[in-house]
């Protein structure tokens, strides 16, 4: 069951994190985007805010929010020394309002291939299994678009509907509660949403 995190918690994590991150290659995804397309807010019952951020941006990405009252963790976590070895690929922040933790995660993506960025953690975490790696193609997401939420200066993909396509399928306008009513997969590195069909 996914706990979620009132509207205007989350807002504030996105003022809060784009006033510190507007000069970086990042901008909104995931749930995030599709709030963003289809409400003109945050999704209602959204547990987080979800943030994509160039991977060579990561050191001044936590430069950025050093300064901030968030608590920062890398993911994978590193149980050894030799996994200082091991790419990043999330950084979750959080912090405490109203006495309730509230998180924003950064995916951290690769965008060395001609025409699309990968990123491993996405959906699933299964992130040691590189089938699983998620390849959205560079057409949706540049040149990044400066937009508005709710008053919050943000960034968005060059296309935020035919990503919200990409990512949700034909039914993205159709709201559906995290982690419930729906299946997701990734078939060759592109997400495949199903609605759960009730008897």
């Amino acid at each position: 069951m996914i706990t979620s995190v009132p509207r205007k918690l989350n807002l504030n994590n996105l003022a809060e994190i784009f006033a510190h991150i507007s000069h970086l290659e990042a901008f909104i995804f995931f749930g995030t985007l599709l709030g963003f397309k289809r409400e003109g807010n945050i999704i209602a019952h959204d547990d987080d805010i979800d943030i994509y951020v160039n991977i060579r941006h990561l050191p001044k990405l936590l430069d950025a929010l050093r300064d901030s009252d968030f608590n920062l963790k890398i993911l994978p976590r590193r149980k050894k020394w030799y996994h200082h070895l091991r790419r990043p690929l999330v950084v979750q922040a959080t912090r405490i309002q109203d006495g309730i933790e509230t998180f924003a995660d950064f995916y951290l993506y690769d965008d060395s291939p001609a025409d699309y960025l990968i990123e491993k953690w996405n959906f699933l975490g299964e992130h040691k299994k590189p089938e699983s790696a998620l390849h959205i193609p560079k057409s949706l997401i540049f040149p990044l678009q400066d937009a508005d939420m709710q008053g919050i200066s943000i960034k968005v993909p060059a296309h935020p509907a035919n990503t919200c396509a990409f990512l949700y399928g034909s039914s993205w306008m159709q709201p559906v509660r995290k982690g419930e009513g729906y299946l997701m997969k990734i078939v060759n590195h592109a997400p495949e949403f199903t609605l759960k069909t009730h008897s």
